[in-house]
């Protein structure tokens, strides 16, 4: 965000269509995406869209920060843009309403391209000073306690 190029998070469960149709509306110019998300590789990769516009469908508003979809459902996914400031201002939010402590610790539980996960998840966690826990991490941790299930439970310790 400090760049001030917008941004355009994209969950792995968009097809191929919607993921298109998203980064053509947004005018996305680079795509860098994992092993699981996006790339057809099994590494991380960086690709040039050449053949696609380098311009959204529309201007995007001043201060846009972050493009982001809808699931479409109900057809296309609709982009939002939101703001920098409007970001941050809920991240801190989060930070606020739980507390440095309890927002200071996060496992993420949503794919990182869905907003919720992005600011009150990630973004909130940073504001906070906290630790983001990979989920490469909490599965090895998992695996070392030999969990039998998972649960979350959501509440004021």
């Amino acid at each position: 965000m400090e760049a001030g190029i917008p941004t355009t998070p994209l969950p792995a469960f968009f097809t191929t269509a919607q993921t298109d149709h998203a980064l053509d509306a947004a005018g996305a110019e680079v795509l860098l995406s994992g092993p699981v998300a996006l790339s057809l590789d099994t590494h991380p990769s960086v690709r040039v869209r050449e053949d696609r516009r380098s311009r959204p469908a529309k201007p995007l508003p001043v201060g846009t920060a972050r493009i982001t979809f809808t699931s479409g459902s109900t057809g296309d996914p609709k982009g939002i843009c939101l703001s920098r400031d409007h970001l941050l201002g809920v991240a801190q939010a989060v930070v606020d309403t739980l507390g440095v402590h309890h927002a200071g610790r996060h496992l993420p539980l949503l794919p990182p391209g869905i907003l919720l996960e992005n600011v009150a998840g990630f973004q909130a966690t940073m504001l906070a000073g906290g630790t983001y826990v990979a989920p490469t991490r909490a599965c090895r941790l998992l695996e070392r306690q030999r969990a039998a299930r998972q649960c979350a439970v959501v509440g004021n310790a």
